[in-house]
């Protein structure tokens, strides 16, 4: 019964395992850091490369974040997948 009872767990954890993930980048990281305090996590295709730099721009102006330049960077480029996060 014990024997049974732990097959059964090992194959209730496996079953539970999603697809494994790559790394974390340090764009994704900061963004899941600096924004996630406050609101959920937003893919990046949610919105366009202007709206996400739109967005940060908006926190920034209303104080609810405040982000050093290589933080700002760093996040629109995992947003956007610009380096620049938006040529002007």
């Amino acid at each position: 019964m014990k024997r049974l009872l732990a097959i059964l767990m090992v194959c209730t954890c496996a079953c539970g395992v999603g697809r494994p993930r790559g790394p974390m980048s340090d764009g994704e990281r900061m963004y899941l850091g600096k924004c996630t305090s406050c609101h959920s996590a937003y893919a990046p295709s949610e919105r366009t490369p202007q709206k996400w730099v739109d967005a940060i721009d908006e926190m920034e102006a209303k104080k609810k974040v405040h982000l050093a330049a290589d933080e700002r960077a760093l996040i629109l480029t995992y947003l956007t997948g610009d380096p620049a996060g938006l040529k002007e």
